[in-house]
């Protein structure tokens, strides 16, 4: 009873004042970048555990591919984190490499897909 009390105290809360509301614009770019940017490091440990367990072979290619695409998608959460708490000086625009990065990693990624879906035929 003590949990449902809680959680219906919570969503009137929330419903009222709204979660947008509690948080800036910023704060919650700064979330969502650093949110990414963890998911983005977990993918990458994980694709770095399965390419040293292949040791090379016909699958070993793709999964180069997926660690290169991670890392760079990994560097481009940090441009933005850095942006965002305007660590760099104002002088750089850094939207030319949050671009280059974020069309590397997925052109990586993809290709990625191509020779793994070419390594399973």
């Amino acid at each position: 009873m003590n949990r449902l009390t809680l959680i219906l105290t919570a969503f009137f809360v929330f419903s009222k004042y709204g979660i947008a509301t509690a948080m800036s614009t910023h704060n919650y770019l700064v979330v969502q970048e650093s949110i990414a940017l963890l998911i983005c490091i977990a993918c990458l440990l994980l694709a770095v555990s399965i390419f040293s367990a292949l040791k090379g072979g016909i699958l070993g290619t793709p999964w180069l591919f997926f660690v290169i695409g991670f890392s760079i998608a990994a560097a481009g959460g940090v441009i933005k984190l850095l942006d965002l708490f305007k660590i760099v000086i104002y002088q750089y625009d850094l939207r030319p490499a949050i671009l280059l990065t974020t069309c590397g990693s997925v052109i990586f990624l993809l290709l990625g897909l191509f020779y793994y879906r070419r390594g399973l035929e």
